[in-house]
């Protein structure tokens, strides 16, 4: 079951460091796949083993099939990962990839025909993960 007091703030990070807590985890999900495909960009790693790192080999190893369902767009421009109040949307509003660079931001996602984000804004959530047997979006 997921902490619902994550992604941890920026504050809970630091007093778990300096109290011997825990803490798991690292907010900024939302900045992965542009780092890969800024790797990518640099010839650090290919486009197939994108996919096959975030994708087909998780849902292999859990046993799902992934969904036909889900469709996603990007805008494949480069830039710097640099200001948290605009750039960070998951709710610790912190990542530690300041001033990195990137590439790609969603424009346009759909799940089962659900619009989740539209002109590169979330507009809505889905938190529904698993469609049917062994279906994963």
């Amino acid at each position: 079951m997921s902490n619902p007091n994550t992604p941890h703030t920026k504050a809970k990070k630091w007093e778990a460091e300096h109290t011997s807590g825990s803490c798991y985890g690292v907010p900024g999900i939302e900045f992965v796949m542009p780092l890969l495909f800024h790797a990518e960009k640099k010839g650090r790693i290919s486009r197939e083993r994108i996919v096959e790192a975030t994708s087909t080999m998780p849902a292999f190893i859990i046993g799902l099939n992934l969904s036909p369902h889900t469709d996603v767009s990007w805008e494949m421009k480069d830039y710097r990962i640099e200001d948290e109040s605009e750039q960070v949307i998951s709710s610790s509003g912190w990542t530690p990839y300041l001033g990195m660079l990137a590439v790609g931001k969603i424009q346009h996602s759909t799940i089962m025909g659900k619009a989740l984000v539209a002109a590169g804004q979330v507009i809505d959530k889905y938190p529904r993960v698993v469609t049917n047997h062994n279906d994963l979006i």
